[in-house]
């Protein structure tokens, strides 16, 4: 008898855990490839003469994640996002282009962290901290 409700438990867990999952998929989840490295990305805003976007984030930091699921997730931030600004990413933790964005924060650069640059690519406007989908327009001007 004992076995049968292990049996049961596990399953009821596997359906939690895949809800759960599904939950953070709507509007097709977050779309890496739709973010470009910091030097494609540079160097598409002087082609098309946009500003860039761009979002630092590190693997382990919690916030970055719920920017990613919550915000970045939403396709009417993403259809925004990509009309305004070249969308960058960059993974703190291995991407060289640190050398050039931490000294914008003072060396030391918490996560997530976001910097608009002009497109000839200069920095204009920083700042750090989780926003949600109505926050991060606002804030972007999106």
């Amino acid at each position: 008898m004992e076995s049968k409700h292990a049996i049961i438990a596990v399953i009821v867990i596997g359906v939690v855990l895949v809800a759960y999952g599904l939950m953070f998929q709507e509007n097709g989840g977050f779309d890496e490839s739709r973010w470009y490295s910091f030097d494609e990305g540079m160097k598409k805003a002087k082609e098309e003469n946009k500003k860039v976007l761009v979002f630092v984030t590190l693997p382990t930091c919690v916030w970055c994640e719920r920017m990613k699921r919550e915000t970045f997730s939403d396709s009417e931030v993403m259809a925004r996002l990509e009309k305004s600004f070249i969308p960058v990413l960059v993974d703190a933790s291995k991407d060289p282009a640190m050398s050039r964005i931490a000294p914008l924060f003072g060396g030391d650069v918490s996560t997530p962290a976001f910097i608009i640059y002009t497109p000839d690519g200069r920095p204009v406007d920083g700042w750090v901290g989780y926003l949600s989908k109505e926050e991060f327009m606002r804030r972007t001007g999106i």
